[in-house]
Parts: structure tokens; C-alpha cells; sequence
């Protein structure tokens, strides 16, 4: 492989990109050739490939990392007028008024909040801007959650009034209620990994469920002990496993076939996981303190000693050790499942209760204290759990003792290298990086405390050396200029794709242009801002439907307002409990086609400033 540092600056024609044939576009320049393949599959969904190489050789270019974005073309005069350049630069400052409409870069974060939403943050949006793209109304409090990537899916358990819902990710949109059953209690989820199915324990009984993952339907309902229960799926193994507390059992289902057996385990099993090196099911009895290692194939069972008030359980290294919490006693043990003994553990005070894995870390998150305790996954390997302390916040979650929740509150960072956690009491994220002793930043949850926190990851991966993919959705069809920038070596492509093959657009109604023109302070608190809405010609655009939005630039303030249609395409709307500070002003007009990302109206100092 060779490293090549040139500048290149490339406009393909279009090719258009229909259902099972790849369209492959390439351009050469400065001994630099990028390859641009999109194959089109079903339903707006299909893969992106990029690729970076010699033009000489062949060879990959060793350490891209390319950045992507697909931007719909309304107007084919302003997209051919805007250069490459610019459109790259405009993407990568990460504004919401500069959204890509499908972003192959990152990720979103997502969190499951106390006041019975869904939010929608976008950790890449400048430091200037609101990082907050959308929040979803639940119809009750969310208890556990699953994404499908492929489906685009978020599935919620809403315990309390027996339905599971979903949530479209792409247009982050509840699109769907599952009625579960009166008194059916349904807790936690996970995602099957033929990606087709979601199973569901219903806490109110002896049942699990099986839904579809595209819409929901109920593909079977299968009888197990009686719950509450826990679920366990794991690519290398052949069966889901459920654990029964009320019934002292372990549901063990064939994933294909579903043929069902059952296993007993006294004193309450409340958590398990999939060995992949011993090939068996290691299940936690919170009651009877014991770690149970169950043979699916034999049925025979091998239980360690531990101590009662076990009840989260993280393997790694292939299952050959696990790591199981006791939050009575405040005890961490570290257990080899080769030689079924514990060989190391120390005290967590504070009630641990999450256990969360990178690469070299284990993260254990305590009720009652805001510090994360990172344990040395290399140490633990020789036997000693060593571990130190890193501040996530300033409250312990069990000061807001509502949010406590059966989802996680952290995930893996996508780079590898730490871990998001979120922190109920602060209504932050915090980011941390291994090898630091405090996060490297953190992201406001708008002051919502949050019950789970996930990381929808769609970021380019590299496949081979210089091979890029992603999983793509594109929601309509139409012409898109795909917009690729790497910066090691400097690289700026444009390309352009007819995106055939999916639901035709929408007519839509020309694009709404809002431009601020008068800002009056009517109380000490309370702003009165009046705007226009005008398409590409000029034309005033009049609607019954339109939202201001007000996002305070660094803190969590924000205020959302309906305004009021002056005619001619005149609006008024009123900022009630305005603080001191600068906002960022955002317009939504759903039936002109204007949302939140695209409607960016201005910035507001209060008290009052001109706007700029």
C-alpha cells in the first residue's frame, strides 16, 4: 500500500442506480482514482461503496478515512452552480440549516427519556448549533429498546400500557403501536440476528412474542415460565434464551424450528449470557446467589458459588471470563468460565448495576455515584481486577430515582477507543476517551432526564484497505449529488446518482425560504419575532401549519412556538421565559416541505440584539 498526498477535485455524470445493479462511478486525477458504487436493493434501502486508490498500481491508499453525504437536488441550476468545493466545506461545518439528506459520516444519538419521549441528537453539528434534530411523543413511559439497522427501526417497550412501539429512525416518526395484551407487561426486547424479528418478554406472564421487524405484525406467541424475564440472542448460538424468575427456569427456543426446553434454575434467574468458548448459557439466580453453566445440547447444568444479590452479568473474550455485579453487596467478581471458578473481586460501593464493554475496558455504572469505574479488561485476563475511577457528571443517577431503567444508559463509542454514558440526574451525555481521566466532552439531553441511551451508528466502514461501505436509506427517489471529502490525502469528488427504483417523490410544493424581518422585545422575557416564507421566485408562501423553534446556543434552554400567519406569507410568533444568552431560530413548515434542519431562520441575542 502507498500513501499519496495530491488534491482532487472531480464532477462525474450521472448514472442511474436501479433495484439489484450497482451503478459504479469513477473519475482519476493527480494519480488518484475514487470509485463511487451504490447498488440499490428494496424499499430506499441499498449499499455504498467507496474506494480510494493508485491510479498507477491499484493499490489502496493507505489511512483514508473519507467522509460522505448524498444531498437531493431540488433545483438542477443551484445544484450545477454551487461548486464541489463549497458543497463539501458547507457539509462538513455540520449546521442544521446545511443538513445532508442522507449523511454517511456518523452517528446519532438517541435517548429514552423520563418524560415519555424519544430524542434525536446529532454529536456532529458545530458547536454553535442546536445538536437536537427531532423528539418523539410516546404515548406512555419507554421501559427497553432495540434498533434494526436495516429496517430502520426503533422498537420501545411501553410497559404500563401494554404496547411495544415504533419508531421510523430515518424519519424519526412513531409509525406504529404492537397491543400486546391487558396486563401483559411487556420489558425488554431484543432484535434476532437474522435481523428479521423482535422478541419480547411479557412480564404480566408466561410469553414471549416474536415480531416483525419491518412492521410490527405478531409473526408468533410461545409459551415459557412465568416471568418477569430477561432475554438472551447471540449470533453463535442456535437458541434465545429466556429466564423465568417466578418459575426458577430458563426457556431455552431453537431459533429455527422452536422447539422449546426448559431448565430449571432455583432462586430466581434474573440475567444471562452466551459463552461462545465453553458453548454454554451462563445464567445469574439473584436469590441464590450462583452463576449456573448450562449445556443447551445435554441439558446439564454446573453452578459457581457466588453471593445472593447478583444480577448483571458481561462476558468477554469469547465468553472464556465474565464479570458479574452484585448491587446488595456491592461486589465486583471476576469468574473463568474454562476453569468455573472465581479469581478475583473487589468492592463497587454504590449500588453498580450496568455493565457496559469496549475493546479494552469494562465500564460499571453505580446508582449512587456519578463516577464510571473502568476495569482493565487486560489485567482481568491475568486474574486482577484493576480498575480507576472517571467522573461522569456531577449528580449520582439515583438522585432522580424515576429514570432508573432496565435499558442501558451507555453505549460503546463507534470509534472504539470509549464509551457514551448518560447521566439521568445531570440530563447529560458524557463522551469519554480511554486514557483520560475525565470526559473529553459532553452533550446536552435538553434538560430531560433520560431512561436508556443508544448510538445509531451508519458511518462508512472500511471493509479492506481502502474500501469503504455503508448501509444506506434514501427516502425518496430522485437526482442526488454525493458529495466525498478525505483530508489525509486531500480529497474533494463529487459525483452525481438517479436514484430510481423506490416510491416517487412527492409533488411537492416549492421550497420555503424564511428570512427574519423584525425582532421586538414585548416583556423583560418574551420576544416577539415575525418572519416570511418565500419559494425560490419569491413567491409568498402561506400555511396554517408553522413552528418556531428557539435552541439556546450553550446551555439546554429551548422553546418551541406555533406562529401565526399574518398573510402574504407573514408570520408572527411569541418566545415566552426567554434567559439570557444566544439562540438559534428555527423554522418547521411540514406541508410546505421545510423542517427544522433546513429552516434555519437566524441567531437571537437576548437581551434583544440584531439578529445576524
Amino acid at each position: 500500500m502507498i500513501r499519496v498526498a495530491r488534491f482532487l477535485l472531480l464532477l462525474a455524470l450521472a448514472a442511474p442506480a436501479f433495484a439489484g445493479e450497482p451503478s459504479v462511478l469513477s473519475a482519476t486525477q493527480g494519480g488518484v482514482t475514487v470509485e463511487l458504487s451504490y447498488q440499490a436493493l428494496h424499499d430506499g434501502n441499498g449499499l455504498t461503496r467507496i474506494s480510494l486508490s493508485d491510479a498507477r498500481s491499484g493499490l489502496p491508499i493507505e489511512g483514508a478515512r473519507p467522509a460522505a453525504w448524498m444531498l437531493r437536488r431540488h433545483s438542477e441550476q443551484v445544484a450545477n452552480e454551487l461548486g464541489c468545493t463549497f458543497k463539501a466545506q458547507t457539509l462538513m461545518a455540520g449546521s442544521l440549516g446545511s443538513r445532508a439528506d442522507v449523511d454517511l459520516n456518523g452517528y446519532r444519538l438517541v435517548t429514552l427519556n423520563q418524560d415519555d419521549t424519544v430524542a434525536f441528537i446529532n454529536p456532529h453539528v458545530g458547536l454553535r448549533n442546536s445538536k437536537l434534530e427531532s423528539i418523539v411523543q410516546l404515548p406512555s413511559r419507554g421501559y427497553d429498546w432495540v434498533w434494526l439497522a436495516q429496517a430502520q427501526r426503533l422498537f420501545i417497550s411501553l410497559r404500563e400500557i401494554g404496547k411495544v412501539a415504533l419508531v421510523d429512525s430515518l424519519t424519526r416518526r412513531l409509525v406504529g403501536l404492537v397491543d400486546t395484551g391487558e396486563g401483559s407487561l411487556p420489558t425488554r426486547l431484543v432484535a434476532d440476528p437474522d435481523g428479521r424479528k423482535v422478541w419480547v418478554g411479557l412480564d404480566g406472564g408466561a410469553e414471549l412474542l416474536a415480531l416483525d421487524a419491518s412492521d410490527g405484525r405478531v409473526l408468533e406467541r410461545l409459551a415459557v415460565g412465568e416471568g418477569p424475564h430477561t432475554l438472551m440472542v447471540d449470533a453463535g448460538a442456535r437458541w434465545l434464551a429466556a429466564t423465568n424468575a417466578d418459575g426458577n427456569s430458563v426457556s431455552l427456543i431453537e431459533r429455527v424450528g422452536g422447539r422449546i426446553t426448559t431448565v430449571e434454575v432455583p432462586g430466581t434467574p434474573v440475567a444471562s449470557a452466551w459463552s461462545a468458548a465453553a458453548q454454554r448459557l451462563a445464567v445469574l439466580a439473584i436469590n441464590a446467589g450462583t452463576l449456573s453453566l448450562i449445556d443447551p445440547a445435554s441439558g446439564e447444568v454446573e453452578r459457581i458459588a457466588l453471593q445472593p444479590g447478583v444480577e448483571a452479568l458481561g462476558l468477554f473474550d469469547d465468553g472464556r471470563y465474565a464479570l458479574v455485579l452484585n448491587g446488595m453487596s456491592n461486589r465486583l467478581s471476576l469468574i473463568d468460565l474454562a476453569t468455573a471458578r472465581r479469581v478475583d473481586e473487589l468492592e463497587i460501593p454504590g449500588r453498580p448495576d450496568h455493565l457496559g464493554f469496549s475493546r479494552d475496558f469494562a465500564y460499571v455504572r453505580s446508582q449512587e455515584s456519578a463516577d464510571m469505574r473502568l476495569v482493565n479488561l487486560g489485567e482481568a485476563r491475568r486474574g486482577k481486577l484493576v480498575t480507576v475511577n472517571v467522573p461522569m457528571g456531577r449528580g449520582a443517577p439515583a438522585e432522580l430515582a424515576r429514570s432508573l431503567n432496565v435499558a442501558s444508559p451507555m453505549a460503546p463509542a463507534p470509534e472504539g477507543n470509549g464509551m457514551l454514558v448518560g447521566n439521568p440526574a445531570d440530563a447529560m451525555i458524557y463522551r469519554y476517551v480511554e486514557g483520560m481521566m475525565v470526559p473529553v466532552g459532553s452533550f446536552s439531553n435538553y434538560r430531560r432526564p433520560m431512561r436508556g441511551l443508544l448510538v445509531l451508528d451508519s458511518s462508512l466502514v472500511e471493509r479492506r484497505p481502502g474500501r469503504f461501505e455503508a448501509a444506506t436509506q434514501v427516502e425518496r427517489s430522485g437526482r442526488y449529488d454525493v458529495v466525498i471529502r478525505n483530508l489525509q490525502p486531500s480529497i474533494t469528488s463529487c459525483f452525481v446518482l438517479d436514484l430510481q427504483g423506490m416510491p416517487a417523490a412527492p409533488q411537492e410544493h416549492p421550497s420555503a425560504t424564511p428570512k427574519l424581518q423584525a425582532v421586538r422585545a414585548a416583556t423583560e422575557d418574551v420576544a416577539q419575532v415575525e418572519f416570511a416564507l418565500h419559494d425560490a421566485a419569491g413567491k409568498a408562501l402561506d400555511t396554517g401549519d408553522v413552528t418556531l423553534l428557539a435552541v439556546q446556543w450553550q446551555g439546554p434552554w429551548q422553546g418551541r412556538t406555533t406562529a401565526v400567519p399574518l398573510g402574504e406569507g407573514r408570520y408572527r410568533a411569541e418566545l415566552h421565559g426567554l434567559r439570557g444568552g444566544r439562540f438559534e431560530l428555527l423554522v418547521r413548515a411540514p406541508a410546505l416541505g421545510t423542517g427544522y434542519e433546513r429552516g434555519r431562520l437566524g441567531t437571537l441575542r437576548w437581551p434583544l440584539e440584531a439578529p445576524r
